[in-house]
């Protein structure tokens, strides 16, 4: 195990799980990652919490597959 990865519990968030908690949801909330929209900040939490839960702990892949989500709840569509 890297020194950047911890076992992570699902009932349980740390001071570390809780700032990448933050910082995704701040992310999404600003609308500046690439083609993300603005969101509601409290429907990205919803997002955030639930995938962060089910595993996805990585900073990138979480702010990318929230992104996507709340996106796709707001009824936005990408180019093809």
């Amino acid at each position: 195990m890297s020194a950047d990865q911890h076992f992570f519990y699902p009932e349980i968030l740390l001071a570390e799980d809780l700032k990448v908690l933050q910082a995704t949801v701040r992310a999404l909330s600003i609308g500046n990652e690439g083609l993300h929209r603005e969101h509601n900040p409290e429907q990205v939490a919803k997002i955030v919490l639930r995938l962060y839960c089910f595993g996805i702990t990585d900073p990138n892949k979480l702010t990318e597959l929230a992104g996507l989500m709340a996106d796709r709840e707001a009824g936005f569509r990408y180019p093809a």
